[in-house]
């Protein structure tokens, strides 16, 4: 299996909004992100690539964007990059990519069940068209508005789960695109035939897939009744790596707790894939924005959390509707270099790291301004 060279598409311009956040993207170290709390959200994130894998084909971002509808949006997202294509990584890169850009160009207001299958499928789109079969990827997302409105979406095998904090309980909303899980829906005892040929927790469906459109991608929307007022999404190195993932989960008290204790636990049975954890515990705090969303603007603005890193993108409309930069890849890439290193947990002996002993590392805060104001005489 090789790497797949890393660079930017070449049908987008340099200048758009993808690209900013397509460098972000690549310009970190995925193979570990020590747990780390967001307390302006009320959640916390973590990934690792595990022991046996020698790269992270995960993906998460967090963020939050004033759309040019004047709505804000805030969404969690991870995307884990199907192993067995030859560049899953970035297929997931992509994906993540794909759907802060569209989010943050948004202009129109549509109801949020049709914007997240939109935003699902045309990542479906835009990895099919640069990988052309070469690599895909799971999703799970959770998007909701400041007016209240909140779903979460699921394509393939990663998971979104409610926990119930005062219960200790957690449940799983999602459910898994497996072959098993397709054939239950069709009369029959498939049972022996599925053990027999080793299918019955294959993915039957994943984003970037060569085979078929976009129309025929089966994206899962749940509604707000689904899920209590915590939730955590997470990849299946998680889940598969241990039975007891669901106790682990449930019985901590903090989301940090949640993120380092799954990990933990699952490099600690084997680590035999990459594990990517977000645990939202306060979802009326992760979608409720501060008081500098509130203010008129005639520009729009996505902030994006990538661990303990935290990117500001504030744009205007370019001639063709999509967010311009006035800065270059090279202007950009400075930056980058400048960010502090995240501390990294030893892979070949993962520790149990307890509340006192969370690295409490800087938060670099990375500010690129796109375009010019909107000129409100076009609107």
């Amino acid at each position: 299996m090789t790497n797949m060279s890393i660079k930017t598409p070449p049908y987008l311009d340099s200048n758009s909004l993808y690209t900013a956040v397509f460098e972000e993207l690549v310009g970190k170290d995925w193979s570990i992100t020590a747990p780390v709390n967001i307390d302006e959200l009320g959640l916390a994130v973590g990934t690792h690539l595990g022991v046996k894998r020698s790269r992270n084909e995960d993906r998460f971002a967090v963020a939050r964007v004033r759309a040019y509808n004047e709505e804000v949006y805030t969404l969690a997202l991870v995307c884990d990059g199907v192993g067995g294509s030859q560049s899953g990584d970035m297929a997931a890169t992509i994906a993540v990519a794909s759907i802060l850009d569209e989010l943050g160009s948004l202009r129109a207001r549509p109801a949020l069940k049709d914007l997240a299958i939109g935003l699902v499928k045309g990542a479906d789109d835009g990895i099919r068209a640069i990988l052309k079969g070469k690599g895909t990827t799971t999703l799970v997302m959770v998007l909701g508005t400041a007016s209240g409105h909140c779903l979460c979406a699921s394509v393939g095998d990663s998971r979104v789960y409610g926990w119930d904090r005062s219960a200790a309980k957690l449940s799983q909303i999602t459910t898994d695109d497996t072959v098993g899980n397709e054939l239950k829906l069709i009369p029959g005892d498939h049972k022996a035939l599925l053990q027999a040929r080793g299918l019955q927790d294959r993915l039957s469906q994943a984003l970037g897939e060569s085979d078929r459109s976009s129309d025929e991608l089966r994206v899962q929307i749940l509604g707000k009744d689904r899920f209590p007022d915590a939730v955590v999404l997470g990849s299946d190195g998680l889940w598969r790596a241990s039975k007891d993932f669901e106790a682990v989960a449930a019985n901590a008290k903090t989301a940090i707790e949640v993120v380092r204790r799954t990990i933990n636990v699952a490099n600690w049975v084997g680590g035999v894939d990459n594990s990517t954890l977000i645990a939202i515990q306060d979802l009326n705090l992760f979608f409720g924005p501060p008081a500098a969303f509130n203010q008129p603007t005639s520009r729009a603005s996505l902030t994006m959390w990538l661990g303990s890193t935290k990117v500001k993108l504030q744009g205007g409309l370019n001639s063709n509707g999509r967010v311009g930069t006035s800065q270059s890849p090279r202007e950009v890439e400075p930056k980058k270099r400048a960010r502090k290193k995240e501390q990294k947990m030893a892979p070949a002996e993962p520790q149990l790291k307890f509340e006192g002993d969370i690295p409490q590392e800087p938060r670099p805060v990375i500010e690129v301004t796109f375009g010019e104001a909107v000129d409100q005489s076009k609107k």
